[in-house]
């Protein structure tokens, strides 16, 4: 993949920030940068410069990753249509991921979506995903958002709260019963320490270690759940009866 960058983007992934700053002081015409990437080791590219194998966990890539989620947290997007005459309706939506955490961990995302005007709220996301989106508005008319921004975010917050709340809870049950066994362990293992102490041996040192490792324990297998937005878009799509 070759791509000539633009400026914007040359400073973010080339990282010269010393360059950068002697060009903005400077006033100096800079050539943009070109990146020749290849994603497999030992590829060549006849009457090319040499090409920058990215493999995941390197540099580069882990810069255009982050660039890509900085610049990807929001986005306005127009569907594109040709014959739908009503205009285009605001949707909010919102990609979360929900973390199920224990001792063990799952990770899912889920799309949630209202509509700006009527708080029609979507409960299959992944068919508006599927259209065909552009940042230009191109010849269709759309509607103004008529809910604040404010209030639809609080709405699709209880909407994700509900999901949450009514989800299998199966994981969380079984994660409560491996965290009762190690602990009932770990209160073993101290009382037998303190059971078996010298006469006149404090044993406080062992109440405090056991309580500490319990504590311990709880924050790392303890069942929580933890939602954390990663994008939201403004969508103007054609809305079907």
């Amino acid at each position: 993949m070759e791509v000539e960058l633009p400026r914007d983007i040359d400073k973010e992934l080339t990282d010269r920030p010393y360059f950068w700053m002697w060009a903005e002081v400077s006033g100096e015409e800079v050539q943009p940068s070109v990146l020749r990437l290849a994603f497999e080791p030992g590829i060549e590219v006849k009457d090319n410069e040499k090409t920058e194998y990215v493999p995941l966990g390197s540099f580069r890539l882990n810069k255009i990753f982050a660039a890509a989620k900085r610049r990807g947290v929001c986005t306005r997007q127009y569907e594109r249509v040709t014959t739908h005459k009503a205009p285009l309706s605001p949707v909010l939506l919102a990609r979360v991921k929900i973390c199920c955490i224990s001792d063990q961990c799952r990770q899912r995302m889920r799309v949630f979506a209202i509509n700006l005007t009527n708080w029609h709220v979507y409960c299959d996301c992944e068919q508006l995903l599927e259209r065909t989106f552009s940042e230009q508005p191109g010849t269709a008319a759309y509607e103004p958002p008529t809910v604040p921004l404010s209030k639809a975010w609080a709405t699709l917050k209880d909407d994700i709260m509900h999901f949450v709340l009514n989800d299998d809870h199966t994981w969380a049950n079984e994660a409560t019963h491996r965290l009762d066994a190690e602990a009932e362990q770990l209160n073993t293992y101290y009382n037998s320490l303190i059971l078996s102490a010298p006469e006149g041996e404090s044993t406080d040192r062992y109440a405090q270690e056991r309580d500490l490792r319990r504590d311990e324990l709880e924050w790392r297998c303890q069942p929580r759940i933890e939602i954390e937005p990663s994008q939201f878009a403004m969508l103007y799509v054609a809305i079907t009866p």
